[in-house]
């Protein structure tokens, strides 16, 4: 790692001489060594040994140049000092970092596919007139977020996009997001964009906040939304609500819903296993697949007479894994379901599991 400074660095004490004091590292769990100070003192140098799994580091240049700063009211201050951040994404296979006026909103593009994000005017959570930094970045693996589990391949890379210190990660206005995936992917219709939630080490299906489908691009290989939030995105064959968070161990293939009994307001619920606190419609229904299971789920909800009410694809399930998946109390045809019980069935492969559920309006 290098760092440059626009003047020599000041020779008047023997600690400017240490050029281990002039760059360092923030919160870093790998080491740094092998510090130099160039010839000219106009720059640094050194070896960055990461530690296993760390994808990201804050670098630190802290010096005074040999210059004086002829504004400064303090006699023995007028020295001109640098102190500055920057984030260093070790993982990283593209990144664009871009200005944005919150005035005139902006595009962030990569050089390696076809992903971007699209900001409106205004989009930004701070004043109309201020300028943000932003860092989009993709890499094969998750940058500030946990890995996916075992048997859950990304269509694509890792999307982080993050903003400047002390900038709202919550838009004001909604910001177009694409993401691209693999040409190995056999059916784009079946991919979902999800984020990942670090309070719940997992990750949740992130709809367009519109309520507008997704927009499917199979000449250019990719999917846009629109989203209220930046974070960390990537491209799934899953269409259940969370995955990841806490893993499964039991012998069976668990599932049950909650609230039960239910009714059709909009309410926020507390999970285990990782899932955080989503607010949903309805109910919401946790499944458990034991190790050595995996294939694709389906969810099917029959009234009692035993009619079919409503179908929702899981998309692929990993063994050892629990998953989330709102019910919000409507049938196939879109209308809300009516008071009375109902039978909700989990499939995998051969194996199922059979719930009762009871809305209440």
């Amino acid at each position: 790692m290098d760092a440059s400074f626009p003047r020599p660095l000041r020779a008047r004490f023997e600690t400017d001489d240490d050029p281990a004091l002039a760059l360092s590292t923030v919160g870093a769990v790998g080491q740094m060594s092998g510090a130099v100070l160039s010839q000219d003192r106009r720059s640094v140098s050194a070896v960055y040994d990461p530690a296993p799994g760390e994808s990201s580091l804050v670098l630190r240049a802290h010096a005074f140049l040999a210059a004086t700063d002829w504004g400064s009211a303090d006699p023995s201050a007028r020295e001109l000092a640098v102190d500055s951040t920057a984030t260093i994404y070790l993982a990283a296979d593209s990144m664009h970092r871009a200005a944005v006026s919150n005035a005139v909103g902006g595009t962030l593009s990569l050089e390696a596919d076809a992903a971007r994000v699209v900001l409106p005017r205004g989009a930004l959570a701070v004043d109309a007139s201020t300028t943000v930094v932003m860092d989009f970045v993709r890499s094969s693996l998750p940058l500030a977020a946990a890995s996916l589990p075992a048997g859950i391949v990304p269509a694509g890379g890792f999307y982080d996009v993050s903003l400047a210190p002390g900038v709202p990660t919550r838009l004001a206005k909604p910001a177009e997001l694409t993401l691209s995936y693999s040409s190995a992917v056999a059916d784009a219709g079946r991919l979902s964009v999800y984020w990942y939630n670090p309070a719940a080490n997992s990750y949740v299906l992130q709809p367009d906040v519109t309520g507008a489908p997704a927009t499917l691009d199979r000449t250019a290989r990719t999917v846009s939304i629109r989203v209220d939030h930046f974070s960390t995105y990537v491209l799934l064959d899953s269409s259940v609500g969370m995955i990841g968070g806490s893993s499964f161990s039991g012998g069976q293939l668990e599932a049950y819903n909650f609230p039960n009994p239910f009714d059709l307001s909009v309410k926020t619920v507390t999970t285990v296993h990782g899932g955080g606190s989503p607010s949903i419609r309805g109910t919401l229904l946790r499944v458990s697949v034991p190790p050595g299971l995996s294939g694709n789920g389906v969810f099917r909800v029959f009234d009692v007479t035993g009619r079919l009410v409503r179908t929702m694809d899981l998309g692929a399930m990993t063994g050892g894994q629990t998953y989330y998946q709102a019910w919000d109390g409507r049938g196939d045809g879109g209308g809300d379901v009516a008071s009375g019980l109902y039978l909700g069935q989990v499939e995998i492969g051969n194996h199922r599991k059979t719930i009762k559920m009871a809305v209440l309006k």
